[in-house]
Parts: C-alpha cells; sequence; structure tokens
C-alpha cells in the first residue's frame, strides 16, 4: 500500500479550505453550518465516488483512507470554525481591557461595553439561517437538525465529563 492517500486527504481538506475562503470572500453565505457541510463533507464526498467511477486515482482501500482523513480534518474544522469566527467574549474583554490604556478597564466599563444582546444576537441570527432553530410568537424552538446538532454536543461534552453550560 502506497501512502499517496495522505497527500491525497490533505489535498482534498486543502482544496475545500481555498473553496472555504473563495466563497465567504467572494459572498459571505447566510448562516455557516449548512455551507461549511456542503463544502468539507458533500462535496468532497460526490468529487471522491466520481473520480473513483471515472477516473480511478487510488486503490479502492486507499481512496477510502484518503477521505476518512479528509472527513476527520473537516470535522474538527468545521467544530472550531463558530468560535474562530465569532468573536469570542474573552478576547473582547481582553481586547476592551488593553484598548483602554495603562490602567486597564474597570468591570462596569466591561460590562457596559460588552452588550448581551451583541453577543446573542449575532448567535441566534446565524443559528435560525442554518435552519437550525425556529423563532415563534412563543419564543425560539429547536429544528429536527437542531436537536441532532444538540444531542451530538451534548452528548460528546459528556464524553469529557463536562456538565450542561459548564466548560
Amino acid at each position: 500500500m502506497s501512502f499517496y492517500f495522505v497527500l491525497l486527504g490533505f489535498t482534498l481538506f486543502i482544496g475545500c479550505w481555498v473553496l472555504h475562503l473563495l466563497w465567504w470572500r467572494v459572498k459571505r453565505p447566510t448562516g455557516e453550518i449548512k455551507p461549511l457541510f456542503l463544502i468539507f463533507l458533500i462535496f468532497p464526498l460526490l468529487l471522491c465516488g466520481a473520480s473513483a467511477l471515472w477516473w480511478p486515482l487510488l486503490e479502492p482501500l486507499e481512496l477510502a483512507l484518503a477521505v476518512t482523513l479528509h472527513l476527520a480534518i473537516a470535522v474538527v474544522y468545521i467544530q472550531t470554525y463558530p468560535a474562530i469566527a465569532t468573536e469570542i467574549p474573552s478576547f473582547r474583554i481582553l481586547r476592551l481591557a488593553e484598548s483602554a490604556g495603562p490602567g486597564g478597564a474597570s468591570m462596569e466599563e466591561l460590562i457596559t461595553q460588552m452588550g448581551q444582546g451583541e453577543l446573542v444576537g449575532s448567535r441566534q441570527s446565524l443559528m435560525t439561517e442554518d435552519g437550525l432553530v425556529i423563532e415563534s410568537a412563543e419564543g425560539m424552538s429547536l429544528t429536527t437538525a437542531g436537536k441532532l446538532l444538540a444531542v451530538a454536543f451534548l452528548t460528546y461534552r459528556k464524553l469529557l465529563g463536562l456538565g450542561e453550560g459548564g466548560g
């Protein structure tokens, strides 16, 4: 067995990442999760499936290993992307404290600058655009996709020994 599958797996991920950057630079899509799933999961699987049929580059086992390597990296990237793309409250506090000057910022200044609506509102908008939540007169509720994602993350947190809402 050759190790071309490693090269192909990384190349596939880097190609998807470049596609992701180009798409976001040309016209940032509404939502995050669906476009990321499309670029990093659906597109590569279709591409590899088509290449296996019409242009066999690797043996079936090697192609499966390349796809598995790509998927492993892609899933980690999709999981971490929201934290990278969003202004993390801790980093915002650091930035506000640093920009306040040598004496730093007081707690009152930080609380005033942090505004709860901005932090929650941006996330809520993206979850609505991604089809994870539905807003109604009664409030916000999870869609089927939202429930699946919530169960997956809650299960993962339990495996790590973290409780709900804990860090």
